[in-house]
């Protein structure tokens, strides 16, 4: 009984109880550490999985670039490795990816009573464990479940923050912007047409970022790149001043770290054990709070919530 899967709830019920005794009430894994804060994750890469004779094919949520798929630090290591195809081969880890992305598929298409129920859990969660944020796509990227999800959550918790990055140009264009909605678009040295040939477009990107604030990252793997002001001007002329390069990220993979020599460089991926989103803030912090904080920098924003 080879087939594509049903995205539906039951097709949890088919996990075995071992991976049954992971679940919380079938709901959304939200992961968690006192740098980063409470993050949702999901599958970075199309796989078929299988159990009992039952096949899995589990779609991908990201449209990575050449860069993305050599340097992402989703995609190496314990952290993302798909090595195994037997549900019960997997890690922890990479069954709350499968998880989730199951639970994106269905809340796709179900009933808005639902949908605006995992939101309620999905904050309560992370209330829960002390934090008024959540950070999105630390793995893996948006779907037009996640994009029913935040939409909701926005709407029904104005005083709770979504954040987080993608280079999915069209699930951007379905998120509703949101004073509390704050997402950064990410672009690297192959997003098409700068190097490369996958991925979505810098010209729809810039579009995209636009409807949210204009706020644009940048990953390099190469210290003082030439590209990021050339880049930076372009995407300003572009966008007539509506978008702009608000992060640099150095590559941060395992232990090795770029450190890109940029004043608008994340702090957190320098491997400095005292950073982290949560005491950083920069990517959750409204262009108001910028303003009446007086900060301009990734490091200023630190530096300030540091003391």
């Amino acid at each position: 009984m080879i087939g594509k899967h049903d995205p539906r709830h039951t097709d949890l019920d088919k996990l075995s109880p071992k991976q049954m005794g992971q679940l919380v009430s079938k709901h959304i894994y939200i992961s968690f550490n006192s740098k980063t804060g409470v993050s949702v994750n999901s599958r970075i890469s199309e796989t078929t999985v299988s159990h009992a004779g039952l096949y899995w094919n589990v779609e991908c949520s990201c449209h990575p670039t050449q860069w993305c798929t050599k340097h992402c630090y989703a995609r190496h290591g314990h952290f993302a490795t798909w090595d195994k195809d037997e549900i019960d081969d997997l890690s922890n880890q990479q069954t709350k990816y499968l998880v989730n992305s199951i639970l994106f598929n269905h809340y796709a298409n179900a009933p808005q009573t639902e949908v605006d129920r995992e939101a309620d859990s999905l904050v309560g969660r992370a209330m829960q464990l002390g934090f008024n944020n959540v950070r999105w796509n630390g793995g893996g990227d948006l779907s037009r479940g996640a994009v029913r999800l935040i939409n909701s959550v926005a709407a029904r918790y104005p005083n709770f923050r979504i954040w987080g990055f993608s280079r999915r140009s069209d699930l951007l264009n379905e998120l509703v912007p949101s004073p509390n909605v704050l997402f950064t678009v990410s672009l690297d040295p192959t997003t098409p047409p700068l190097g490369g040939l996958h991925g979505d477009s810098l010209f729809d990107l810039v579009k995209a970022a636009i409807s949210h604030g204009g706020r644009m990252a940048y990953a390099t793997e190469v210290p003082n790149d030439s590209l990021i002001p050339e880049l930076d001007a372009y995407i300003k002329d572009l966008s007539k001043g509506a978008a702009r390069l608000d992060t640099i990220f150095g590559e941060h993979m395992g232990p090795r770290h770029t450190v890109v020599g940029h004043p608008r460089e994340c702090p957190a991926t320098q491997g400095k054990n005292d950073v982290g989103c949560q005491s950083c803030q920069w990517c959750f912090m409204s262009e108001s709070q910028r303003r009446a904080k007086n900060v301009t920098t990734p490091r200023e924003a630190f530096l300030l919530h540091k003391v």
